[in-house]
């Protein structure tokens, strides 16, 4: 596909014939050959002068020159740690592929659109190298990726009805898992039994979230005589049996003195009655909660020897 052009650089020429593969292909000191197919190719230049007569020949060998074109694009390159990154080949002409991610995981590819993630802080290279059949050809973005840390995990202190965050750029409580509208300050005053949390960023709005905290109101039930909800043996040693009441579903924690969520139990209607295993938690006052799905909260304090 490409055209090349070919000029007589003999001296006292009177005249010039150009021969492509034997064959007279054009007259003068100059001439144009576009060559359409692969293949070897031989031009020769005849000359002629008042005295004598000389040949000239070279060999040209055309290949397909589909070489790939290697690009790649991503949605960002500054993310926060623990995220991930979706690379998308924009290569032309590419068969195959073999990316390198250090400081990724994973740290190197073969697929066309890898999904790395990037846990630790930092700026990262990638590069990408594409090939066909007809040969390679590679790119290296240097610190293309610059990863920033998240901020660490904030704690919530209890005073009366108050709940207070460590200190961040940005905040947002949660209640039961879901956000609380409006609730974007350091501290929140509680009205509802329940597990609270917060959310919050730092000056490269990275966020970190934290445990959950279990904070009773007074209007709390403390079920120490309804047959329906039950915790056995207490105190305890490492095994608590609990049975709850019939067609309940929601969710029952084990809380400490703290207010911290230690345990978590997704509960259904087939599964009202269960042994837990508490060897692994230190002695001392726990409570154990049960929200069912329409909030209502019951809760019963155990012991563990």
């Amino acid at each position: 596909g490409d055209t090349f052009n070919f000029s007589n650089a003999s001296t006292f020429a009177s005249t010039a014939n150009w021969f492509l593969n034997n064959v007279l292909y054009s007259k003068g000191n100059a001439t144009q050959i576009h060559f359409t197919t692969p293949g070897n190719f031989q031009l020769s230049l005849s000359v002629q002068t008042c005295y004598y007569s000389s040949d000239f020949k070279t060999e040209i060998e055309v290949t397909d020159c589909n070489l790939p074109i290697v690009n790649f694009i991503a949605p960002t390159y500054n993310i926060c740690a623990n995220s991930q990154i979706t690379f998308t080949d924009a290569s032309i002409r590419a068969a195959t592929f073999q990316w390198q991610f250090p400081g990724g995981n994973p740290a190197s590819s073969t697929m066309q659109n890898p999904v790395i993630s990037y846990n630790q802080p930092g700026t990262f290279n990638v590069m990408l190298t594409v090939s066909n059949t007809y040969g390679s050809q590679t790119t290296m973005r240097l610190n293309l990726i610059t990863v920033n840390d998240l901020p660490l995990i904030p704690e919530i202190s209890i005073n009366g009805n108050e709940l207070i965050s460590t200190k961040a750029n940005q905040y947002q409580w949660y209640f039961n898992n879901s956000p609380i509208t409006s609730q974007t300050q350091q501290k929140y005053e509680t009205t509802n039994t329940g597990f609270y949390q917060v959310q919050i960023w730092n000056s490269n709005q990275c966020s970190s979230l934290s445990t959950a905290v279990y904070f009773s109101t007074t209007g709390i039930e403390e079920d120490n005589s309804s047959k329906d909800f039950s915790v056995f043996p207490n105190p305890t040693i490492n095994k608590l049996n609990v049975k709850l009441p019939s067609n309940s579903e929601g969710r029952l924690s084990i809380i400490n003195l703290n207010g911290q969520k230690i345990l978590e139990k997704k509960i259904t209607k087939s599964e009202l009655q269960f042994q837990l295993d508490l060897s692994e938690y230190p002695c001392g006052l726990y409570k154990v909660a049960f929200i069912n799905n329409s909030g209502k909260t019951i809760q019963k304090s155990i012991l563990i020897n």
